[in-house]
């Protein structure tokens, strides 16, 4: 596997377990497979079930498509026209639900944003705060949030978004970066 293609299999897994999750309670096979899987992974204390989509899976999906490709990402975000693309990518895949939005920086509650405010700025931004473990999870409001500390301490960007929001954040970055094109029903 060469390394640029990482990006694309973390992607892939990510759709691939929350496809598992949408059926396993519909199909026998599935059924199998999940509870044999719970029968042979041991946790302190027992999880009473294991959800396959899962802040776990969500900061892989983050880590991997935004923090891991990094020289990717540098040469990627100078290019405006390439900002535009992915930003038309990831709003065709939360319209494609239903999510009335006209940027991608719209699927996030800004708290804080400090400088130039483009979609570029953004993802450095997003990126910066996953690359250094700035992430708390609200399980119980399904809420992730993000934050960049800049050189002086301050924190100079916050956002914040909802499962679903992220998701579909994620969903339309993973599609552009990885090449990866999905049929939503």
């Amino acid at each position: 596997m060469r390394s640029e293609e990482i990006p694309a299999w973390c992607f892939l897994t990510g759709q691939f377990l929350i496809g598992f999750n949408a059926n396993k309670c519909r199909n026998p096979h599935y059924s199998q497979v999940h509870n044999d899987f719970l029968k042979s992974t041991i946790t302190e204390p027992p999880l009473e079930d294991f959800y396959y989509v899962n802040p776990g899976v969500v900061i892989m999906l983050c880590y991997g498509l935004l923090v891991f490709p990094v020289e990717y990402w540098n040469s990627f975000l100078r290019d405006e026209v390439n900002c535009k693309r992915l930003n038309n990518g990831i709003v065709a895949a939360a319209r494609a639900r239903g999510v009335s939005v006209s940027t991608f920086t719209e699927l996030f509650e800004i708290d804080v944003w400090d400088g130039i405010a483009s979609e570029a700025t953004f993802l450095k931004k997003l990126r910066n705060a996953i690359a250094h473990s700035h992430i708390t999870v609200d399980a119980q409001n399904t809420k992730y949030t993000f934050w960049n500390v800049n050189r002086s301490q301050a924190t100079d960007f916050k956002v914040s978004a909802s499962t679903e929001n992220l998701g579909w954040f994620l969903t339309g970055l993973g599609s552009h970066f990885s090449g990866v094109r999905r049929h939503y029903r």
